[in-house]
């Protein structure tokens, strides 16, 4: 069911109860829905998407879901739509690299706020907002985003879960939290989703982020195992090396 899917795809970020009284599902029918493992056509899409992943790789990241279309129909003799091969790509963030895919584009990591009321949310608390500047009821996503030459879209995010909400085992319980998430400071969150990012093979060239996550020694430590340049807190500098070379792309019709 599209609900309980969705509802799946967001319980890490979002209240189980919450999400269901939203959609006009029970708790007690996604947790059902959830017991009976992935369905057919989720199997099936699992499936297709390493195939269209296969066929991006093969394509170094430069075709979009008509050509892999072509490919699919043409090289694996299946029949499946546009649309779908579309959805999937979107959802495995291969459509990032086919429309906007660039060696020099930079992936942009920040975090963001919502100010809540309540204290029931997931990962709510007293905790620095940036859009206030001071210390307020919120909940905090962290970001990552995608910039490049001809444009800029949003790849990954991930609900930061502070330690009093991690370490209160019935508040948890409550929420429907999965056991498997664990506190993670958001610099390790935001290393988590670059690892992601570099193991789907999404073209980038260049990682900025503010000072706080700049100066995080796990992730500047990320940053210069992975040889990634690290634009932190307005200044240009790879981690834990010399400053970088600043690109400017030369003008349409003229030389370098």
């Amino acid at each position: 069911m599209i609900c309980y899917r969705l509802i799946d795809e967001n319980r890490a970020h979002h209240d189980v109860s919450f999400m269901a009284r939203l959609l006009g599902v029970s708790r007690q029918g996604y947790y059902a829905w959830k017991d009976r493992g992935p369905s057919r056509r989720h199997r099936e899409d699992a499936e297709l998407t390493e195939k269209i992943r296969g066929h991006h790789e093969r394509s170094h990241g430069t075709y979009g879901a008509s050509r892999i279309l072509a490919d699919l129909r043409e090289l694996d003799g299946l029949r499946v739509d546009r649309k779908r091969v579309a959805r999937l790509m979107r959802q495995a963030g291969l459509a990032i690299a086919g429309r906007l895919g660039d060696a020099q584009a930079t992936l942009v990591l920040d975090d963001t706020q919502v100010i809540k009321k309540g204290t029931r949310s997931v990962g709510v608390a007293h905790q620095h907002c940036g859009s206030t500047g001071d210390v307020r009821n919120c909940q905090v996503m962290v970001m990552l985003t995608y910039a490049a030459e001809c444009g800029h879209t949003f790849f990954d995010r991930s609900l930061y879960l502070p330690a009093v909400w991690a370490q209160d085992a019935p508040r948890r319980r409550d929420a429907g939290m999965p056991e498997e998430i664990t506190f993670a400071t958001k610099p390790e969150l935001g290393i988590e989703m670059l690892r992601g990012a570099i193991g789907r093979g999404l073209p980038f060239g260049w990682v900025a982020a503010d000072a706080d996550y700049g100066k995080d020694p796990a992730l500047r430590a990320f940053l210069h195992e992975n040889a990634l340049p690290v634009r932190a807190g307005g200044a240009g500098q790879p981690a834990g090396g010399r400053p970088a070379r600043q690109v400017v792309p030369a003008r349409r019709g003229q030389g370098r």
